[in-house]
């Protein structure tokens, strides 16, 4: 095999490889959301919330609240979503991106854009 037929195929391998990858990490952030979302719904069921009140809390229409509920294999929620939901059942989702040295708390998820903190002091 020519040098160039062997980097074509290790540049195809990669490019399979990355792919693959990709994959593996979309699957793997969708199941986080779902389970965050089961979670919250059993949060709604101890304290007895009816689907009603948490479409009230969240502007949501109830079929949406419904359908979030019941197809929980079947889809990802979004973020701002689940900010709702967690709201309407009386928690608050924060979240932190890090990279390396640096943190940067997400308020309410979405609504803050605080400046960069390093995490050494």
């Amino acid at each position: 095999m020519d040098p160039l037929n062997r980097v074509a195929r290790q540049i195809q391998e990669r490019d399979r490889r990355v792919r693959e990858l990709q994959g593996v990490i979309e699957r793997r952030r969708a199941g986080m959301g779902r389970r965050l979302l089961a979670a919250l719904i059993r949060r709604r069921k101890e304290l007895l919330i009816p689907v009603a009140e948490i479409a009230r809390r969240t502007g949501l229409p109830p079929s949406n609240i419904s359908r979030l509920e019941t197809r929980l294999d079947a889809q990802n929620p979004s973020l701002e979503t689940l900010v709702k939901y967690a709201a309407a059942v009386g928690l608050t989702l924060t979240l932190t991106a890090v990279s390396g040295d640096w943190r940067i708390p997400m308020t309410d998820g979405v609504t803050e854009r605080p400046p960069l903190t390093s995490r050494r002091r």
